[in-house]
């Protein structure tokens, strides 16, 4: 089950993570908001050529298990966590291998791990967090990936 769930967790990061875009920071005017945080994951969007864009809301959650999230934090690790039931039926943390990140204006950088990559930050604001990245095949056809965030409440 913990495999199954890493599986679906990657697919969901995989598929947010590849759409290119220009981002802006809104919260709201004041000073820009802080991508470091937990960020519950809600829904991917998949756009191949001129495709319309394909939506899927984020069904990683084990049920009972809703707490699945990716924290930036503020020394430049990543953690992945997902939750799942443990042979007590109670909600277990399984971390992934801890990657780094780097936020540079509207790029976000992640170094090692399976999350290795640039993205553009679509929309940073204190609640909400979208990323995107665009992967070119050959032949010409282009997947753009956006990925979409909750602040998690701590």
């Amino acid at each position: 089950m913990k495999k199954m769930k890493r599986a679906i967790l990657t697919a969901f990061v995989l598929v947010g993570l590849t759409l290119t875009s220009c981002g802006s920071d809104d919260n709201g005017g004041g000073a820009e908001a802080s991508i470091v945080g937990k960020w519950n994951p809600l829904k991917t969007e998949t756009k191949v050529g001129n495709s319309p864009a394909q939506v899927e809301n984020y069904d990683g959650h084990e049920p009972g298990c809703d707490k699945d999230y990716f924290e930036f934090v503020q020394s430049g690790s990543l953690r992945e966590v997902v939750y799942f039931k443990n042979v007590s039926d109670v909600c277990t943390e399984d971390e992934a291998q801890p990657s780094s990140w780097v936020k540079n204006d509207n790029t976000l950088t992640i170094n090692d791990g399976q999350y290795d990559g640039v993205y553009q930050i679509k929309r940073l604001t204190s609640s909400d967090l979208q990323l995107s990245t665009e992967v070119s095949f050959p032949g010409g056809t282009t997947t753009t990936l956006t990925l979409f965030f909750k602040k998690a409440a701590n």
